[in-house]
């Protein structure tokens, strides 16, 4: 297991400040995008425009930690964020990995990389959360599937298709699209290929997946009955629209065009019934008058939404030719263009699947970035309006609570009458309520802890309860100590005397005055058994091989002594 968060660094140990440039919204639009040699892991306001997206994880060239990210990402029911990113492997370089993304505190991690394997076609797509608590995805290559404890980090392969014998051959199916739950308790996925009941390869299935038994079912075949319906278009998740009827979309139908536009057919809409184990074409794309090449569907208030793909030849005639985004009515089974792109327009040919975000308007990745549809106004404009790369990956939205960085220092130890600084570095909370233990700290209501004359009876472990419209976040505990540097006999010029940095890990510096009027005779160090571990006059002290704990400094001079704390981590 890997660990990664963005650094933070404590400017001073009375003075917690740390450095935090990134804006956030409450609620954005995450996906990936590629750049030269690499992919990266972005989001976009959903309200507004962008200048340029705002890059939240830059993933590993190398493939150590996964380089190519698949599919969507999922937002559990804990409200981390879940994918797969797949490498080129080799030695001591993993096929993939399965990662975790924590939207509060930024923090990447590797949550296993045996389970996620992309040899052998690289199909694996975005992963669900069947069970409470259990993600279930794709893997080796789009031949098994595997699920994953979030508690317990468990990952095993619970089914793989079987191959079957075709001629002189051993054919291999794989997933094309995402798994489903559906409302039958099973989870759907479909195919890119599958034998028929003669045992003759076809273009597509839809398989089955028991999740109390783990057995992996063929519950249809596309094609195999003189249908015109064939393969599901890859990254299809299907839609249960009504109890027991699942829709997507697939290549083929009636309406096939010359080489280069539609040679195996413009596209369906289908529809299959889960207890009939029966498939109906419920619409037929035609490349002459409509368009052709259908996304994944998603669905909103009984409607599919969708795009076509437009052709990429300019010098083709047919219409729509930079893409469309169209609804079907399940109930009315009516069909509608929303939008056509324009010709020569900033946005055009759309690609993967669409989200419909809590605004109401349809977004989804294009040639030339993201895009914002808009219902009401029926408009279409480009929603990231700069960047350095089109290679944009599906989006979700993701509802962002207030967010923090992780804090490298939670124990501060500080000289009575000194200021306290602590900062959360949040921006996206619309209301504070700091603790000191159970006791609401009501003159604290910022994101900022300051206390400005500190007192032993400040002392305590703080907390910060942080909301907006997205939720709630309460901070780690920070743990302050505040102590009466000084005795009664003490000579009051040695009270300027700091400690830097606290904690330390390799040493600890002791600062004095400016124009000290006094001399340093002996420095020691005691651990908390009373043992003496250090004893010079340097104000440069090598703590590396100190065991982690409490110190006490002890400072004789020929004016009186100063005693001090620091922390060795």
């Amino acid at each position: 297991m890997y660990n990664f968060s963005k650094p933070m660094q404590a400017v001073a140990l009375f003075a917690a400040l740390f450095v935090f440039t990134a804006a956030y919204s409450q609620k954005e639009l995450l996906g990936y995008r590629g750049i030269p040699d690499n992919y990266e892991m972005v989001g976009v306001p959903v309200e507004g425009t962008s200048a340029d997206v705002e890059v939240y994880h830059t993933f590993d060239p190398t493939g150590i930690l996964g380089r190519y990210p698949k599919g969507r990402m999922l937002q559990a029911s804990n409200g981390k964020l879940y994918g797969i990113a797949t490498s080129q492997g080799g030695q001591d370089i993993p096929w993939g990995v399965l990662f975790e993304y924590d939207p509060v505190t930024e923090e990447y991690r590797v949550l296993n990389n045996t389970i996620i394997n992309g040899n052998g076609g690289g199909n694996l797509f975005g992963l669900t959360e069947a069970v409470p608590g259990w993600i279930y995805g794709t893997t080796n290559g789009g031949r098994s599937i595997f699920k994953y404890s979030i508690d317990t980090e468990e990952a095993s392969i619970v089914a793989t298709i079987p191959q079957f014998p075709y001629q002189l051959s051993t054919l291999q199916p794989t997933f094309n699209g995402e798994l489903m739950k559906a409302s039958d308790g099973h989870v759907y996925i479909t195919t890119s290929m599958a034998p028929s009941p003669q045992n003759v390869p076809y273009p597509g299935g839809i398989y089955r997946l028991n999740l109390n038994t783990q057995q992996l079912t063929k519950v249809f075949v596309f094609g195999w009955n003189g249908s015109d319906v064939q393969s599901p278009i890859e990254g299809t998740k299907l839609i249960e629209a009504s109890p027991g009827k699942l829709y997507g979309t697939s290549s083929g139908g009636a309406h096939v065009g010359p080489q280069g536009v539609a040679p195996g057919g413009s596209g369906t809409i289908f529809e299959y019934t889960i207890a009939t184990a029966t498939m109906v074409k419920k619409f037929d794309f035609d490349y002459a008058t409509i368009g052709r090449g259908p996304s994944p569907l998603i669905l909103d208030g009984g409607k599919l939404y969708g795009t076509l793909a437009g052709f990429h030849d300019d010098s083709t005639n047919y219409p729509n030719r930079r893409g469309s985004i169209f609804t079907y009515d399940i109930a009315t089974e009516t069909f509608a263009l929303l939008h056509n792109f324009a010709e020569g327009g900033v946005v055009r040919l759309p690609q993967h699947m669409l989200v419909k975000a809590t605004n109401g308007k349809i977004y989804g990745p294009c040639q030339t970035g993201h895009f914002e549809y808009d219902p009401a106004t029926q408009g279409v404009a480009l929603k990231v309006t700069g960047g350095t790369s089109n290679n944009y990956q599906p989006l979700i939205e993701v509802c962002r609570k207030p967010s923090y960085q992780l804090f490298e220092t939670t124990s501060f130890l500080i000289c009575e009458g000194d200021p306290f600084t602590f900062d959360t570095q949040n921006i996206n909370a619309t209301s504070y309520v700091w603790r000191k233990g159970s006791a609401v700290q009501a003159s604290q209501t910022t994101a900022v802890l300051y206390i400005a004359n500190t007192t032993v009876a400040d002392s305590g472990i703080y907390t910060c309860t942080m909301t907006n419209e997205c939720g709630t976040t309460i901070t780690v505990p920070i743990q302050l100590t505040v102590e009466a540097c000084m005795g009664a006999d003490d000579f009051t010029g040695l009270r300027p005397i700091k400690l830097y940095p606290n904690p330390a890990s390799s040493v600890v510096n002791i600062q004095l005055p400016d124009n000290a009027s006094f001399l340093i005779q002996k420095v020691l160090v005691v651990n908390m058994l009373g043992q003496t571990v250090y004893g010079g006059n340097s104000t440069t002290i090598d703590v590396s091989a100190f065991a982690s704990g409490v110190y006490q400094i002890q400072l004789a001079t020929d004016k009186g002594n100063w005693n001090g704390k620091f922390i060795k981590q």
